[in-house]
């Protein structure tokens, strides 16, 4: 279940893995001075960070699955394609 939400929330998943596990550089949790809200910085590799560009780009103001272990751990909303092609990153935790 994603942190923070209700235990009778269902999620239908399309099987589809955008970036896995070895497409990450490294990734960092913070905070977003702006809003309080937690985020998490990450770098990707070149190709997983176009890959996620184009996903982004496609899918503004769409649901996307942060999944670790078959455990959803966040639902955030793409409020905006990724800023550029390739390196780093920033997703709002949902």
């Amino acid at each position: 279940m994603a942190s923070g939400s209700d235990q009778q929330s269902v999620y239908v998943l399309q099987r589809l893995s955008i970036v896995a596990g070895n497409d990450f550089r490294s990734a960092d949790p913070g905070v977003d001075q702006n809003t309080g809200r937690r985020e998490v910085s990450f770098t990707l590799t070149n190709e997983a960070g176009d890959r996620f560009y184009d996903y982004t780009s496609k899918n503004v103001n769409h649901s996307m699955a942060i999944v670790m272990n078959d455990q959803i751990k966040s639902v955030p909303t793409s409020r905006a394609r990724s800023a550029t092609q390739g390196g780093s990153r920033q997703l709002l935790a949902g």
